[in-house]
């Protein structure tokens, strides 16, 4: 059996790239990280998969995060391709037989299939790693080796089924005699024994209690058909009263809707021109109304008041003429007066003058005349004062005379000038707000005021009056709306069907024969209960006889297979044990053996004994100059014999395991570094001999060198 090819579609960093390999030697060169140990890591992972969470993140593609390889194998002549893919955690795994496309060894390792050997082996024996992965893990392999030439299955361990039949021995029979289930057997039928007599000495109270259980039992069931069909009628009767609450709820809720309805087709009658009225239109034609009858008010008192005036301006222009001929007349005698009165009051004056200078005349001259003219000097004063005055009455006689003559017609057009621009305002206004009602009235279709106005306060007071009954209904509807939503949590789905109550049906009488019922369903329950307590505890402490009397007998016929199962468990240990002891004394020697012969044959008869222990770590045996030999460990040898005894080590328990002549391909990464070229050359002459395929994974040129000159047929490959 050979490899042909390994193709890597994605694995770590290898990416569509092919290996093809030969039947023989192989040896793939190529420089540091350009993917050789990732090519022994991708055949590993076709034939077994991944070892570890760890193992799969370090070999994950770098680029899509996924690892997917197949390979081609040839056995004896019949091809088959191993197809692995890897995503995440997933790993998917197909075997095809290339001779028909079929499917095979599906549920199988295909390197337990094909190489004959799990992976622990494989890794232990024929995938040879680099310089830290050449030791072998002496435990794991050791016990691996033992079940695998023991019983053909590496997974059947004969430690473990030493385990087993041990641990099947003692949960039967403790060594002490004090435990396992021989000793609980036992001790079981002596309970029995003992449980036996006690039943068969008390069961009165038992059939008593089965009595009175049962005559319980039926009144329960009596009482409950009672409490049943009561709680039926009284939940009929609460689902009537449901149904009435929400009958009258739809009644409720198809009354809002009717005047709801209504009130909107009655507000869309009386909607013109994409109007209706409101409180603010009829309060705007109102006030217009009102503003034109006061505008009308005081345009008429005013224009009342102006012919009034105009009556009584013509009328004082009408006696202006014949006033004014009396007044003029009344003027001239006064102004005579007056002009009298002036001249009178000089001629006063003079003499007063001239009498005033004659008496001081007189005086100083102290005549006696003096006196006469002081006299004739006070009279011409009391002349002159008296003209004046008479004169200053006459003045103010003609200035009346003057205003009375002029006054009335000017008062009269005075007040109509006042008058006039009152009446014009009022004229103004009452056509500026009957232009504002004409407008009004054409917004909702209307022509006269009047007619408006009328029409408006019905259609207000309808309108008012359908808003109060919505309003009044709505409240009705939402009230019986909330109070159903609160009763109806927790009430019982009305599923349709008719109900009928019994002729008389009282509901407080049902009412309370519920109530009775439900205590007396309790008391009668506890009873129940307690009984069956009791007869329960009866029947856990004191079983039939008959019951007890078949387990005793089972119990006796299981202690006689339990005996004879202990013996068969010993015979099976000691026979067991007494093999595997043979075993592991025959692999030991074998083992140093067959590794012995081919270090002597890498070493040209330099170390031709090698010894193994059971954890596989080696020790050598060189001669001495007197031709003794004595034993050494590994830790003597050098670097490159110790890796040359541990491939020898390794190829020999291929041998072992696999048979000399059936050995599966062997890979070998960086293995052969630390070994000297002569060494080197009898390791690949015994690698070529032994008729195995043979992948050695290098970065140097030495190994194809040496091949080459010791005429050792192999394939090569050169990566990078």
């Amino acid at each position: 059996m050979y490899i042909e090819s390994v193709y890597a579609v994605s694995f770590g960093s290898l990416k569509n790239v092919s290996l093809d390999l030969t039947s023989g030697m192989n040896i793939v060169e190529g420089r540091n990280e350009s993917g050789k140990s990732t090519f022994g890591d991708l055949i590993r992972f076709i034939f077994y998969g991944f070892s570890g969470k760890a193992d799969r993140e370090n070999h994950l593609s770098f680029s899509t995060g996924i690892a997917e390889g197949s390979a081609i194998i040839n056995c004896g002549g019949k091809r088959y391709r191993i197809e692995r893919r890897c995503v995440g955690a997933k790993d998917s795994l197909s075997v095809i037989d290339l001779d028909d496309g079929s499917s095979c060894f599906a549920g199988k390792v295909p390197g337990e299939v094909f190489f004959r050997l799990p992976a622990k082996l494989f890794t232990s024996t024929v995938f040879v790693g680099q310089t830290a992965g050449r030791r072998i893990d002496g435990r794991e392999t050791s016990e691996a080796v033992e079940n695998l030439l023991f019983s053909a299955d590496e997974s059947v361990s004969a430690k473990k089924s030493l385990q087993i039949l041990d641990k099947g021995r003692v949960s039967l029979l403790h060594k002490n005699g004090k435990g396992g289930r021989l000793y609980t057997v036992d001790g079981e039928i002596g309970e029995l024994k003992e449980d036996f007599e006690a039943a068969s000495r008390s069961n009165g109270e038992m059939i008593s209690l089965r009595g009175s259980t049962a005559e319980l039992s039926e009144r329960l069931e009596t009482e409950q058909r009672q409490s049943e069909t009561i709680n039926k009628n009284l939940a009929g009767h609460r689902m009537l009263e449901i149904r009435a609450r929400r009958k009258r709820l739809e009644d409720a809720e198809r009354d809002y809707r009717e005047i709801v309805a209504e009130a909107d087709a009655f507000r869309k009658e009386n909607t013109r021109n994409g109007f209706f009225p409101d409180r603010e239109y009829a309060r705007q034609l109102e006030e217009c109304a009102g503003a034109i009858a006061n505008a009308e008010a005081r345009r008429k008192e005013a224009d009342s008041l102006l012919k009034k005036l105009e009556r009584e301006r013509d009328a004082a222009v009408a006696d202006r003429d014949s006033a004014e001929k009396k007044r003029n007349a009344e003027k001239s005698a006064l102004g005579a007066k007056k002009a009298t009165a002036i001249a009178a009051a000089g001629v006063c004056i003079l003499f007063f003058i001239i009498a005033a200078a004659a008496t001081v005349l007189m005086f100083l001259g102290k005549s006696e005349l003096w006196i006469l003219l002081a006299a004739v000097s006070l009279l011409s004063f009391a002349g002159m004062v008296t003209g004046f005055v008479f004169s200053g009455r006459i003045s103010g006689r003609l200035k009346e005379l003057a205003g009375v003559g002029s006054d009335p017609v000017g008062m009269f057009s005075a007040q109509l000038e006042l008058i006039r621009p009152q009446f014009d305002r009022a004229t103004e206004e009452r056509d500026k707000y009957r232009g504002t009602l004409d407008t009004l009235c054409r917004k909702w279709g209307m022509q006269t005021t009047s007619t408006a106005l009328n029409e408006l306060r019905e259609v207000l007071k309808r309108d008012e009056e359908l808003t109060a009954e919505t309003e009044k209904r709505r409240l009705a509807y939402v009230g019986l709306k909330t109070e159903d939503e609160e009763l109806s949590r927790g009430e019982p789905e009305d599923d349709g069907s008719e109900i009928t109550l019994p002729a008389g049906f009282d509901f407080k009488d049902a009412t309370r024969k519920a109530q009775f019922l439900s205590a007396k369903l309790k008391l009668d329950a506890e009873a129940l209960k307690r009984n069956e307590l009791r007869l329960a505890a009866l029947e856990a402490s004191v079983r039939e006889p008959a019951e007890i009397a078949e387990r005793l007998t089972a119990l006796e016929y299981e202690r006689e297979a339990l005996e004879e199962q202990y013996r068969a468990y010993v015979l099976a240990f000691d026979s067991l044990n007494s093999a595997s002891e043979k075993m592991r004394g025959e692999i030991a020697p074998r083992l140093t053996e067959m590794s012995g012969k081919l270090m002597g044959a890498v070493t040209h008869g330099k170390y031709d004994e090698l010894g193994v222990d059971s954890g596989f770590s080696l020790s050598f045996r060189p001669e001495t100059g007197n031709g003794g030999r004595i034993t050494k460990g590994e830790e003597f040898m050098s670097a490159g014999t110790s890796d040359a005894a541990y491939v020898s080590l390794r190829l020999a328990l291929a041998m072992l395991i696999c048979g000399e002549d059936r050995l599966p391909p062997m890979f070998f990464d960086e293995s052969f570094s630390r070994i000297d070229d002569t060494r080197l050359a009898a390791m690949l002459k015994i690698l070529s001999a032994s008729g195995a395929q043979t992948v050695i994974f290098t970065s140097l040129d030495r190994e194809k060198e040496i091949a080459d000159r010791e005429g050792i047929d192999c394939g090569y490959v050169r990566l990078g």
